[in-house]
């Protein structure tokens, strides 16, 4: 299909769901492909009055490319999918090409006419639900009209507490939102607040533009507890777990009675948040907060299991709208305890409730327990083992449970310790075997080892760098290993896996000997050969805890580049198991 055709009026069996997808790709702007097909622009440009194409003339744009008007749609309607990025990045592809480069303010006049178009010819977006993540953007389009402003604002309160550092100043700077929540309490409330010490300028105002506790779709725990403790430590000081408590209280009750409907929930407790749990009753008692979730996790750690079994029992009786479920808590407790095993036989029925779950992804249990996994095991609704990260020492019996049913569906495969790669394991209970037999479902491996655990760190890593390349699947879409190098071992490993390319690879190197220099490999092996599409290299001297990043390395960097990798901050490249059940991981696509 061409757009000249458009033009000429050969297609008028063009489909507004064809325009719909020809527009603003992903495609590499640079590619003589891409160059070729942007007269989608021209097209729109055409659309404009005339004051708008007269100053596009004295800009240098050629008459002809958009003096047509005589279009067989209104193509600015069809618009559902909309990314500034891909906008900006199109627009400057196309200037570029017919006027000439450095033409900033032509490519932000087309920009700003561009969007005044799709407003006039009332284009119909829904593909703000395609920019939950893309903050920046949702940002932007707050500023376009008061439309995209009451469409962008609730994606952007759905899930408001920040995953940054705690302590960033970028952090502690973008605390407002609490404030803002706190302006809705009633007065009784506030007074208490005042006599805890926080100043009544901060959250006297009740006149806010959106009912904002309302968009709340995203309930992490820990997050919350932890932007609470971080703002009440700025406006007010340390020490203060009473007023933690009330504030974390108080926003459970403004959810609630705003009736917010979450997505996604996420109970992530220990025995040092033991002091809060008692207000997760007024999360069981008001059952319309949480009977849409679609996500479900677990991360429970040290914690009277008593309390997840009350958790288990709400699920069963009031949620049956779960697509996915993570599942995080050491089971010491539960191996010890006989009767409480037979209690959380409810795990079962919850699952079998569970009529539209999809997947289950385990993470970091501290053991598995072939009871544990028996449960899972009998469930009678169909779903999928989507991820199996562990750590500790675990029997590889129940693990065998595991994979014997689930193998054909299992993509994300990580190890906390490296003690599972040690050579000599037999074949029923070797890793290596099982990578190499499920090549085609894993696309996500993580082998990491902690500098705290007593095991000999060079040896366990000269064994998994020996022989994991061999068996390494011939694509992964993520590789993450946290190991101490030597380039011996290195070069070995990254010979065998000549043949795997990795969309986005971690390095973590654990330096017991500043001799031992990886990077020259690294840039022979995978580099020139251009074997992934984004790297990240951590050096961190296991003695003196000094880091050392690539990213950091301007002049690397920029040779890498011209080998088509983009290189990383390792924290930015790293994604969480969790996240990637909530479907966050593509960051980068």
């Amino acid at each position: 299909m061409t757009c000249s055709k458009i033009f000429s009026g050969d297609l008028p069996e063009l489909t507004n769901e064809i325009i719909q997808k020809i527009h603003f790709q992903k495609k590499d702007p640079f590619s003589r492909e891409y160059l070729k097909n942007q007269y989608f622009i021209e097209i729109y440009l055409s659309r404009l009055n005339e004051d708008v194409k007269t100053k596009l003339y004295e800009y240098g744009v050629n008459n002809n490319l958009i003096s047509s008007n005589s279009l067989l749609f209104n193509y600015p309607s069809f618009i559902k999918y909309l990314n500034i990025d891909k906008i900006l990045s199109s627009v400057q592809t196309w200037v570029d090409t017919v006027v000439g480069k450095n033409q900033g303010k032509l490519v932000n006049f087309i920009y700003r006419s561009l969007l005044e178009m799709f407003i006039e010819n009332e284009g119909n977006l829904y593909s703000f639900e395609y920019f939950r993540k893309d903050i920046s953007t949702l940002y932007s389009c707050i500023l376009i009209n008061r439309l995209w402003c009451r469409l962008a604002i609730p994606l952007l309160w759905e899930d408001p507490f920040p995953k940054k550092d705690l302590f960033s100043r970028e952090y502690l700077k973008n605390q407002h939102f609490i404030e803002i929540y706190l302006s809705k309490l009633n007065e009784d409330v506030k007074t208490k607040l005042y006599e805890y010490g926080v100043n009544n300028n901060l959250i006297s105002s009740n006149t806010l533009l959106f009912n904002y506790p309302s968009f709340i779709k995203y309930l992490n725990i820990d997050k919350i507890l932890s932007s609470i403790r971080t703002w009440v430590d700025t406006v007010v000081g340390k020490n203060q777990g009473k007023l933690v408590n009330l504030i974390y209280k108080s926003l459970l009750e403004i959810f609630i009675e705003n009736e917010g409907n979450l997505y996604s929930f996420e109970v992530d407790l220990s025995t040092s948040y033991s002091y809060y749990f008692n207000n997760i009753d007024l999360i069981l008692q008001n059952p319309n907060l949480t009977y849409n979730i679609r996500n479900l996790t677990f991360r429970i750690h040290d914690y009277d299991p008593q309390n997840i079994i009350k958790l288990l029992n709400f699920l069963y009786s009031n949620c049956n709208s779960i697509l996915s479920m993570v599942l995080n808590f050491p089971l010491y407790d539960i191996i010890r305890d006989r009767p409480l095993i037979e209690k959380f036989s409810i795990l079962q029925e919850v699952f079998d409730q569970l009529n539209v779950l999809e997947s289950i992804h385990i993470f970091y249990c501290s053991s598995l327990n072939s009871d544990f996994v028996k449960q899972i095991i009998k469930v009678n609704k169909p779903f999928k083992l989507r991820s199996l990260f562990m750590d500790g020492t675990l029997h590889f019996e129940p693990i065998q449970l595991l994979l014997q049913k689930f193998s054909d569906c299992l993509e994300n495969f990580g190890f906390g310790y490296t003690i599972y790669f040690e050579s000599g394991i037999p074949d029923d209970n070797n890793i290596y075997l099982f990578i190499e037999n499920n090549e085609h479902n894993i696309n996500y491996l993580t082998i990491e080892e902690s500098i705290y655990s007593h095991i000999d760190h060079r040896k366990l890593s000269s064994t998994v760098l020996q022989n994991l390349g061999q068996v390494l699947p011939s694509k992964l879409e993520y590789l993450c290993l946290s190991l101490s190098y030597r380039t011996s071992d290195l070069e070995i490993f990254l010979k065998n896996s000549q043949n795997t390319f990795i969309k986005k690879l971690i390095i973590k190197n654990m330096v017991f000997d500043r001799n031992e220099k990886i990077l020259f490999y690294i840039k022979k092996y995978i580099m020139k050969k251009e074997r992934v599409k984004y790297l990240a290299i951590l050096n961190k001297d296991v003695y003196t805890r000094e880091e050392i990043e690539l990213f950091f390395l301007k002049d690397e960097v920029n040779e890498f580049k011209l080998h088509n990798i983009i290189v990383k901050k390792s924290h930015d490249l790293n994604f969480s198991p969790y996240s990637f059940s909530n479907n966050n991981y593509l960051q980068y696509e």
